[in-house]
């Protein structure tokens, strides 16, 4: 399978457009000035959380499911 922000990534670097992604993801080709961030100075971060936890409605209530998802919420507290 194919990781579809390094190809975007690649191809912004091999000159075929804009890449939408991630600095973290994107440090080597930016350390190495193959790209370059946009607006760096002149745009405000957007900074929020993205991560989301699925489970099944028929496996909410399995212990283990329970265990997993108070452990995840006491991380972020």
């Amino acid at each position: 399978s194919f990781d579809r922000a390094a190809m975007a990534i690649s191809a912004a670097a091999d000159g075929m457009g804009v890449a939408l992604e991630s600095t973290r993801l994107a440090a080597r080709e930016i350390e190495r000035g193959e790209l370059v961030v946009l607006g760096e100075r002149s745009l405000q971060k957007i900074v929020r959380p993205v991560h989301f936890l699925s489970v099944r409605t028929t496996d909410r209530a399995r212990a283990p499911v329970v265990a997993f998802v108070d452990w995840v919420r006491a991380q972020t507290a």
